[in-house]
């Protein structure tokens, strides 16, 4: 288990396309780990024009120490580079709006940033039955109720939530445990939950912003340029990340066109 508390300047980049609902125990949950880790920043990038979402980002509670900026609106990767472009921070950490963690998610996943400059990414886990609920507050079957205040206070607590894990983050976490190097890493490197060096991440020019707003591949052609570039990719287990599911109606159709760019630069 980690006992050391980060000292070092750390930014979160939280991006948010608009859901109100998700922000706002993605944002309790996070404020549970000022109590580690006192020197963070959060930065909120509001990628929407949803003036509910936007006053709520501007008016948060708790004292732990917040930006918010209204986002480019032209897809994760620009969403993550404009939060990046206004921290100065040595480390940034990336988490999606719609995702929740445990109060020791971020020392955790940055571990000891004295060991060795590399990406470090946290494992997702899907909350399989977000769908099925009428409210988060509510709750219902597979699906605790959430209460934004004891999130803040102890952060999120998995147990009794329907989970799910995905197939290719599983293969590769079995073939790393192996030592089996035919599986790289960055196949299963996921932009809603991992932390680099700044410098590491101003040196590649961060994620492209090609992919637009389409879904996928933008953080895996960013974690396959970080290894052709000679960076660790290290897999942060006690980490992880706790997505919200939610349908994705277009999915497949984007990914196809997100593949054949990534295949193609």
């Amino acid at each position: 288990d980690a006992v050391w508390r980060i000292v070092i300047m750390i930014d979160v980049v939280v991006i948010t396309s608009g859901d109100l609902a998700r922000l706002q125990v993605c944002f309790a949950a996070l404020v549970s780990n000022s109590v580690q880790s006192p020197e963070m920043q959060m930065i909120i990038v509001v990628d929407t024009h949803d003036d509910h979402c936007i006053r709520y980002a501007r008016h948060m509670p708790g004292a732990v120490r917040a930006r918010i900026v209204q986002g480019p609106m032209k897809g994760r990767s620009a969403a993550r580079n404009f939060g990046a472009s206004q921290g100065t921070a040595s480390w940034i950490a990336f988490l999606d709006g719609d995702m929740l963690v445990e109060r020791d998610w971020l020392i955790r996943l940055c571990g000891d940033p004295d060991v060795r400059p590399a990406l470090r990414r946290g494992k997702i886990v899907e909350l399989i039955a977000t769908p099925t609920v009428a409210t988060l507050c509510r709750g219902g079957r597979g699906f605790p109720a959430l209460d934004p205040g004891r999130l803040a206070r102890e952060g999120f607590d998995p147990s009794g939530y329907r989970t799910m894990r995905s197939l290719l983050e599983t293969a590769v976490e079995c073939r790393e445990l192996l030592g089996d190097e035919d599986m790289p890493a960055w196949l299963a490197s996921s932009g809603a939950n991992f932390a680099i060096p700044r410098a590491v991440w101003s040196q590649l020019g961060g994620q492209d912003e090609q992919f637009g707003r389409r879904w996928g591949c933008e953080d895996l052609e960013f974690s396959h340029r970080c290894l052709r570039a000679g960076v660790a990719i290290d897999y942060v287990r006690a980490a992880p990340a706790y997505h919200l599911s939610h349908p994705q109606p277009s999915r497949w159709s984007d990914h196809r066109a997100s593949l054949a760019l990534f295949a193609g630069l």
